[in-house]
């Protein structure tokens, strides 16, 4: 069974809040980062814009569907949504009276793998989380 962990992300400032969530103490943010460095240099401006998607969905801003979608499976109750750039996707929920859920980051060549990956761990952290005392940082 996981630990899980959120953590908000001051460089998103609105209405709505998102949060970077911890699998057994490591950052799914920071784990795609360092692959990004490591390997993907020239996609270091597309982080930039991700951050600057979540920015106006958090302030209530509308996006196209190519860079903004619901996922959400019918009969699913919790909102599922992804964010897109040329190359890269961010895959989260909206968790009730505390805000998007940053579950998945991940290339577009690997979207199916991630979307699978995202509902197993969806899942888990409902099962899980609710349960369990909240405890938000702040990033």
């Amino acid at each position: 069974m996981c630990k899980f962990e959120i953590n908000e992300f001051e460089a998103v400032q609105g209405k709505q809040k998102f949060f970077d969530l911890k699998i057994d103490g490591l950052s799914q943010y920071n784990e795609f980062k360092e692959i990004i460095e490591r390997d993907y240099q020239s996609m270091k401006t597309e982080m930039l814009t991700m951050f600057s998607y979540m920015n106006l969905v958090s302030n209530l801003h509308t996006l196209p569907r190519t860079k903004f979608n619901e996922i959400t499976p019918q009969k699913e109750t919790i909102k599922e949504y992804e964010l897109k750039s040329k190359h890269l996707r961010i895959y989260f929920f909206h968790y009730e009276n505390t805000g998007k859920i940053i579950t998945v980051w991940g290339f577009k060549n690997n979207q199916k793998e991630d979307i699978l990956k995202f509902r197993r761990i969806k899942k888990e952290f409902i099962q899980n989380y609710k349960n369990e005392t909240r405890r938000i940082t702040k990033k």
